[in-house]
């Protein structure tokens, strides 16, 4: 039987960008609070979200199980980019599928408990996946890699999303690849997983795809394009 997940969502505002193969926007975490242009939200539960910044590090805990906390960045409507971040477990208070953490991507945004569908690149103490969410009975794991990650350690998620293909990487392996076109959410951020404490750091997104490592994967040329812009943002 699949276990629930509880995500937790940030979202932020960025500025329009049309440069091909450049990043997007970052966030190293130094300042003093959360950057206010991300915004946090939850998934299946009406319960505060417990982000913060501590010495240029993202930490972020829940509690609970069957659901999880998020924090989300602005729409991004590019079919092509790759989001990049150092990720680390910091504790387990309870041994499951969904004990970890992950980034969330093609995503409906915040609304309160109502962030879904979306898609998750994560890792938990045993397995690397990708997972659907939604708000009914039809949430599910889509790819899983068994692994090792040991919890207090630091390990670097990068996810590669060209069009309906997407790829998972953890340190450089690949570890998860997905051909899905259900969810068209432009917002992608970072969650939580169930009953965990998490931390961030190194937060990176560009326009660039690696054209490269779809080349097992039937692409069209239109996906492949480099070229889309950012479009319909709140320049900060």
């Amino acid at each position: 039987m699949i276990k629930q997940i509880t995500v937790v969502i940030l979202c932020i505002s960025l500025p329009i960008v049309s440069s091909v193969s450049a990043v997007v926007w970052k966030d190293d975490f130094e300042g003093a609070e959360i950057d206010k242009n991300w915004t946090p939200a939850t998934w299946r539960v009406n319960a505060p979200t417990n982000w913060k910044v501590e010495d240029g590090i993202l930490k972020g805990s829940w509690p609970r199980s069957g659901s999880c906390e998020m924090l989300f960045l602005e729409e991004y409507p590019s079919l092509n980019y790759t989001i990049q971040v150092k990720g680390r477990i910091d504790r387990v208070w309870q041994a499951s599928s969904y004990a970890g953490l992950g980034i969330v991507f093609r995503s409906s945004g915040p609304a309160g408990n109502k962030v879904t569908p979306f898609y998750t690149l994560g890792i938990t103490s045993f397995r690397a996946f990708f997972f659907m969410g939604h708000n009914n009975a039809n949430w599910r794991d889509a790819d899983v890699t068994p692994g090792n990650y040991n919890i207090d350690q630091w390990y670097t998620l990068k996810l590669v999303v060209s069009g309906k293909d997407f790829l998972g990487y953890v340190d450089d392996k690949l570890v998860c690849d997905l051909n899905d076109r259900q969810f068209k959410g432009k917002f992608a951020g970072l969650c939580t997983g169930d009953r965990v404490d998490v931390s961030f750091d190194d937060f990176m997104i560009t326009d660039q795809v690696d054209e490269d490592a779809f080349v097992n994967f039937d692409v069209s040329p239109e996906v492949r394009a480099l070229t889309t812009t950012w479009a319909g943002l709140k320049t900060q």
